[in-house]
């Protein structure tokens, strides 16, 4: 196993995660084997009409689990953006992103991300 060097990579892959989020953890995406990613872009969007509700998003390596964001309040009807192109989330390999909401069926989450080989 080993990391791509991100400086002269062979190939770059555009994807892209979504989901609807509930109180229990789920992963958006996991770096595979001899990869690394970039998440770009993470929006939690809260689809409840009239009460607010709380996302966390962490990061875990297998082991080991941290907050990017932890019970952040998402407005009824809004949005928030978690991680944008200013601030991206690398992953190494075995890496993942989770989510867990306040609630299920009030956040959904989208977002993209650069597999890197």
């Amino acid at each position: 196993m080993a990391a791509p060097n991100i400086k002269a990579p062979t190939s770059i892959t555009l994807k892209q995660f979504s989901s609807t989020v509930g109180t229990a953890a789920i992963t958006l995406v996991t770096c595979a084997t001899d990869r690394a990613v970039k998440v770009s872009t993470l929006y939690a969007a809260n689809v409840q009409g009239s009460n607010a509700g709380d996302i966390t998003i962490r990061v875990s390596d297998g082991t080991a689990t941290h907050a990017v964001c932890s019970t952040v309040s998402v407005p009824a009807d809004a949005s928030v953006i978690v991680v944008d192109r200013n601030a991206p989330l690398y992953l190494e390999e075995g890496d993942s992103v989770e989510a867990i909401a306040s609630a299920t069926g009030t956040i959904e989450i989208v977002g993209s991300f650069e597999e890197i080989a």
